[in-house]
This record gives C-alpha cells, structure tokens and sequence, in this order.
C-alpha cells in the first residue's frame, strides 16, 4: 500500500494535511524486473475493509485505486 497525503498552508504558516490516501497496490517479481502494479479488485476490496474496520475510512482516510 501507498499512502498518499496533501499538506496545506494555514493562514498562520503552518501546514495541515487535508488529503490522506491509500492506494493498494501488488508487487510483481519476474525474473528480470521487480514490478509494482495497482492491486486486483480483490485485494482492493479487502485492504479497504480493513482500513475501514480500524476506523481509518471514518477518521477521513481515502482509498483510491492510483
């Protein structure tokens, strides 16, 4: 998985994170490349699940597919 996160500045010059995101992703090893591709809809469903159950979804976390 990738988190993803967009930082903002506050009008007192300080920054916030106003974006977090998850993007499952799936890691392939071929015998001359290491390759990282989006995640099947499978895994994608269930990385959402979790996250969702530890209470990442309702606290703001997005999860994205790229």
């Amino acid at each position: 998985m990738l988190a993803r996160f967009t930082f903002t500045r506050g009008e007192d010059g300080r920054f916030a994170v106003t974006t977090a995101e998850a993007v499952p992703l799936a890691i392939e090893v071929g015998s001359d490349a290491v390759t990282v591709v989006p995640a099947d809809p499978e895994t994608f469903d269930r990385v959402e699940d979790v996250l969702g159950r530890r209470g990442g979804v309702a606290a703001g976390l997005e999860v994205v597919a790229h």
